[in-house]
């Protein structure tokens, strides 16, 4: 579900921030046409281009949604995120205590890949070799380190559905 939070027109591009799933982001469109008669645009997350390219500005409008489709099927179909301290790591553990914060203040994303289900993400995301799953090629690390995926991290699939892995099987998060 994507969230406009905010819009606002420079000398030469138009800039919406908008919140899809868990993450914000900010897509940036030229307002002059190139010379091919295509806009030129690029959607940021936290600084890192995430996807870019040139297109014909759709008669629908829904320019944002089409755009989102593409990263989507093309970038960022599932996210793998992990608590964000040792003492989160080991509420997560134990999420049903009191007190643990919400999944999106406790967590940080350390890496997105192309996976079709959250069982491959968890297969993939673990320390098979010396250098750790961070460098394997399938994975776009967010993050300068991460542990094996286990009980308590979360991955979100591309709809923004958040699933923690459980001890066996996964628990479905309430949306953002």
């Amino acid at each position: 579900m994507l969230t406009i939070l905010q819009e606002e027109d420079t000398a030469r591009q138009h800039l919406t921030t908008y919140q899809d799933g868990y993450e914000r982001r900010i897509l940036q469109m030229d307002h002059q046409p190139g010379a091919d008669g295509r806009i030129a645009w690029r959607i940021t997350e936290e600084g890192t281009v995430l996807a870019s390219g040139h297109l014909e500005v759709p008669t629908d409008g829904n320019l944002l949604e089409r755009l989102n489709d593409q990263v989507r099927v093309g970038m960022l179909p599932v996210q793998v995120w992990q608590p964000r301290t040792k003492e989160h790591q080991l509420q997560a553990l134990t999420h049903w205590r009191a007190g643990f914060p919400p999944f999106s203040e406790a967590y940080r994303l350390v890496a997105t890949l192309d996976v079709p289900e959250p069982e491959a993400a968890f297969v993939i995301c673990q320390h098979f070799t010396e250098e750790g799953w961070l460098h394997d090629p399938r994975v776009r690390a967010r993050a300068s380190s991460a542990h094996s995926m286990c009980v308590g991290d979360v991955v979100v699939m591309p709809e923004g559905q958040a699933w923690r892995v459980l001890g066996r099987g996964w628990e479905e998060l309430a949306r953002a």
